[in-house]
């Protein structure tokens, strides 16, 4: 395929398609009222709040009020950057499925999405969408590729799991308080959209400055452009005996924090969890360091989390380590829970528990009692822990 850009739209030039006309849909002030989308297309089932999130027409360049088109995602190849929308009436207006750019698809999407978008012609004179309003997924969409005509590789199928919205790590590059916007910067969005992104007042702080690092996710607007949503300002936990002056991260810690990240939106929380106490255990010897990266993925898995028992029998060992330093009241009630949740969740008939757990066991009461003598307010809560995760290892070993 050969590709086109102009401007912000990136239109595409794609393979033809027999049956394409030039045929254009027109409205105007004397249209007749907006037919819901159930009857436009019959395929769709659309709820009442999904009836309620369509914007019906808009005005064009022209005067002429002209009505949304409403469709399904059909297809999309990630390799290829573009993919298809069905929609009946689109189809019979220009012979064709309706092409749409990677830009303007969400993530994570999901195959059978319904969308709200109106039509331009790219370079090749094919339908393209444009001004998208994706609606929630439907429950009975499919996970992935199906039908005759679509692309069919591990991509898709990866792609479409319907989840939160991926976490990502950017910096304050500018706000004007003139206009009311600024623009985070972020390399991971910066390669999926070729922009920074967008972000209104209302997310920013009172206090801020620019490089300030953020975690945000991304929603699209009704053009399909990226806008910044859930922005935290303040997402990376210190070392409790980190100083305020000398707090600072680097690119090797940002990128720590990034594979972090990528493994919880990937929901690999064992994963992140194994990876946070060795990037933990790395940088004890860094003296430069002030990231405390086990908190920092706390902070973001739940607790009840499905975690492999052997990372749990890790991770407890960990926080009975960290427990002994001088943490906030917030951050130790915090680690306190893991602790009780951990000692009443770890698998005990797991081989690999089996096989290191009196060892450990011995280590962790130790550690575990030098904690609680730190944590006076958590002691008993620390010390029941301990004994709870006895009691079980001696019911089980009998």
């Amino acid at each position: 395929l050969d590709v086109f850009v102009r401007g912000q739209d990136s239109l595409m030039t794609v393979p033809d398609v027999e049956g394409a006309n030039d045929k254009t849909h027109e409205f105007s002030t004397s249209a007749p009222p907006f037919v819901p989308a159930e009857e436009l297309e019959p395929e769709l089932a659309l709820p009442a709040g999904h009836l309620a999130q369509l914007r019906k027409y808009f005005l064009d360049p022209s005067g002429n009020w002209m009505q949304y088109y409403v469709g399904t995602l059909n297809s999309f190849s990630h390799l290829n950057g573009y993919g298809f929308l069905k929609c009946r009436q689109a189809h019979k207006d220009w012979g064709r499925d309706v092409f749409i750019h990677k830009s303007h698809v969400p993530k994570p999407w999901r195959l059978g999405q319904p969308v709200e978008f109106a039509v331009t012609v790219n370079l090749s004179g094919h339908p393209q969408a444009v001004d998208v309003n994706w609606l929630p997924p439907l429950p009975s969409a499919p996970a992935g590729p199906t039908g005759p005509g679509q692309v069919t590789n591990d991509a898709i199928v990866a792609g479409s799991d319907v989840g939160p919205a991926p976490l990502r790590l950017g910096s304050l590059k500018s706000f004007s308080s003139l206009q009311g916007y600024g623009f985070i910067m972020c390399e991971e969005t910066q390669a999926m959209y070729n922009r920074d992104i967008y972000f209104d007042k209302n997310q920013l702080p009172e206090t801020h400055q620019v490089g300030q690092v953020v975690m945000f996710t991304v929603a699209h607007n009704a053009r399909g452009q990226p806008q910044a949503r859930d922005a935290r300002w303040e997402p990376i936990p210190w070392l409790p005996e980190s100083r305020q002056e000398k707090r600072r991260v680097n690119s090797t810690t940002m990128s720590n924090l990034r594979v972090l990240l990528q493994h919880l939106n990937d929901r690999e929380d064992s994963t992140a969890i194994y990876k946070a106490m060795s990037f933990s255990n790395g940088a004890a010897s860094d003296s430069q360091n002030t990231v405390d990266y086990v908190c920092f993925v706390l902070d973001i898995v739940d607790p009840k989390c499905k975690i492999k028992a052997l990372v749990k029998m890790m991770l407890l060992l960990m926080l009975s380590r960290m427990l002994r330093k001088p943490y906030g009241e917030e951050r130790c009630a915090q680690l306190a829970r893991w602790v009780t949740d951990l000692a009443e969740s770890i698998d005990l008939e797991d081989k690999d528990v089996k096989a290191h757990f009196v060892d450990t066991f011995g280590k962790l009461s130790s550690y575990m009692e030098a904690a609680a003598a730190c944590q006076r307010d958590h002691k008993d809560t620390l010390l029941s822990a301990m004994q709870t995760l006895g009691q079980r290892w001696q019911t089980s070993d009998e």
